[in-house]
């Protein structure tokens, strides 16, 4: 929808009106270099804007350089802001800093800025974390605040408190998570941990955050690639595996040959269960090690492949025996090495049609990747996420604008009979909760496009 260009929009219009001079972007690592440095290049309009990035060993010499913009990633905001803590006792009774709790920030810092972006907002929508703390002490320091996400509420109602609270300090939803939780929800599941809402939270909700929104559907403005119905490939776990998986998922273990693995709660054992449908099994909680257990995803990943005769095929992968197997098996290089420049020499060959394949992440995908609808029309799910946001956009970097293909097609690799079945089922009730709500934000934000 081109949040990013509308933005370089605003700030434009602002600057030449003489209410703003500089801006504050914090958006995750890989967009910070790959799409706010380079989209006001690919517009004549913008090109005069001149952008500085927040991280690395000269990030100290680029704050000092006169920009209009200055991007960083969330983890950054500790160096940047400067913050001083307030104490608490640990266990063991010694004094440490409680990094919730925020005494002060650089004044010179924060007052080199006028307008915060928070683009990918839902990385702030857990408030209970450091880096929503730090955000929260910044606010009012600004003149103006803009939020951006393609996807508001990825995980039901409860991820909109921390970025409505962005724009607003709480108008809306209520200066305290307390406010928000008793007002349109109610305590579910074990212990009363889970929070569901209301029968009127959706429409109470709406209403209130309305003013402060604009939401588009993408299908009402855009020409977008058809996205086919999902080409669901189940394979068949082989009789060992499956006696593995059935022990794993009745008695909470399982028993190899490298010896026993004890899952130690429910939680263990729904990713242990997972990591065998995939087709491999960690040793032990945390280490590098694991064990084949079967090669059925890994053999129709390959058909997959041979099926499409050099079609070009973006793989997702859950675990990182995953991307080792693919890359044994098929030499098909990853786009999440942890490395910005090598990432990004991968991405372009990718591009440029000289790589059939590549893999990576969900996580690593799907925030501030583009360019991939050049080449690719198709996406294989070697293991689905159960996080919907990394689903939903993992699939919008291929189905945008600019595609050279009139249709996106989705290869689900399955293993018929687990844990795979279930993600499927809760992919989908959430992105209907979702969908649900987006389309009655939409009409009640309308009457503010102008």
């Amino acid at each position: 929808m081109g949040k990013t260009t509308t933005t370089y929009a605003t700030i434009k219009i602002l600057k030449e009106k003489g209410f703003i001079k500089k801006t504050l972007v914090v958006c995750p690592l890989r967009p910070a270099y790959n799409v706010w440095p380079n989209q006001c290049h690919e517009w004549q309009q913008f090109d005069d804007l001149r952008v500085e990035i927040l991280h690395g060993p000269n990030k100290e010499a680029a704050l000092a350089r006169d920009a209009d913009i200055y991007v960083i990633n969330p983890e950054g905001l500790e160096w940047l802001f400067q913050p001083t803590y307030a104490t608490k006792m640990d266990s063991r009774g010694k004094e440490m800093q409680n990094k919730k709790a925020i005494r002060g920030i650089s004044v010179v810092r924060i007052a080199k800025f006028d307008v915060l972006v928070v683009d990918e907002s839902t990385k702030f929508k857990a408030y209970d974390t450091n880096r929503f703390a730090l955000l929260k002490a910044t606010l009012r320091h600004f003149k103006r605040r803009y939020i951006l996400t393609g996807t508001i509420t990825p995980n039901g109602l409860m991820d909109l408190f921390g970025q409505i609270y962005i724009l607003d300090e709480g108008a809306s939803l209520g200066r305290y998570i307390t406010h928000y939780r008793t007002k349109w929800f109610y305590p579910s599941g074990y212990g009363g941990y889970d929070w569901k809402p209301q029968v009127n939270a959706r429409d109470e909700i709406s209403k209130a955050i309305a003013p402060l929104v604009v939401q588009f559907d993408p299908g009402d403005h855009l020409q977008l690639p058809e996205l086919l119905p999902p080409h669901d490939i189940f394979v068949e776990l082989p009789p060992a595996a499956r006696e593995q998986y059935k022990s794993m998922e009745t008695e909470l273990k399982s028993k190899l040959a490298a010896g026993t693995i004890v899952a130690a709660n429910a939680a263990v054992a729904s990713g242990k269960c997972r990591q065998i449908a995939n087709g491999s099994l960690y040793t032990e909680e945390g280490s590098k090690e694991f064990v084949n257990v079967h090669d059925e995803k890994l053999d129709a990943l390959t058909d997959l492949i041979e099926e499409l005769s050099g079609e070009p095929l973006l793989i997702t992968y859950q675990f990182k025996f995953d991307a080792v197997r693919i890359a044994a098996r098929l030499k098909i290089p990853s786009i999440g090495s942890g490395s910005v420049a090598a990432d990004m020499a991968v991405i372009q060959a990718f591009r440029r049609g000289e790589l059939p394949a590549v893999m990576g992440h969900p996580e690593t995908i799907s925030l501030g990747l583009d360019g991939l609808q050049d080449s690719c029309h198709n996406i294989c799910w070697y293991g689905l996420p159960w996080n919907l946001l990394h689903y939903l956009q993992t699939i919008d970097r291929v189905r945008r604008q600019g595609s050279r293909s009139n249709t996106v097609t989705l290869h689900r690799i399955i293993a018929r009979g687990t844990i795979d079945e279930d993600v499927l089922e809760v992919l989908d009730k959430k992105d209907a909760d979702q969908s649900d709500f987006l389309k009655l934000l939409g009409k009640l934000t309308q009457s503010s496009v102008v």
